[in-house]
């Protein structure tokens, strides 16, 4: 991720995570929104690998990202 792009998800108020399970056997991806002072999980979920887990988080937040350039 260049600096821009951290830059921009800050200023949205959101930032990806992607950590594997206890078992190791799969991704779980939390996406946090920062409510006032507080970063919260907006979204949650498990993929079999963190290349997809990174897709669906560039997906979900290219949408918000692009609701709110307009």
């Amino acid at each position: 991720m260049e600096g821009s792009d951290i830059k921009s998800l800050i200023d949205l108020g959101y930032w990806p995570t992607v950590v594997p399970t206890k078992n190791g056997k799969r991704w779980r991806l939390s996406i946090y929104k920062k409510v006032k002072n507080t970063w919260n999980i907006d979204q949650k979920k498990l993929f079999n690998n963190p290349f997809k887990a990174y897709e669906w988080a560039i997906e979900y937040l290219s949408e918000i990202y692009y609701a709110a350039e307009k």
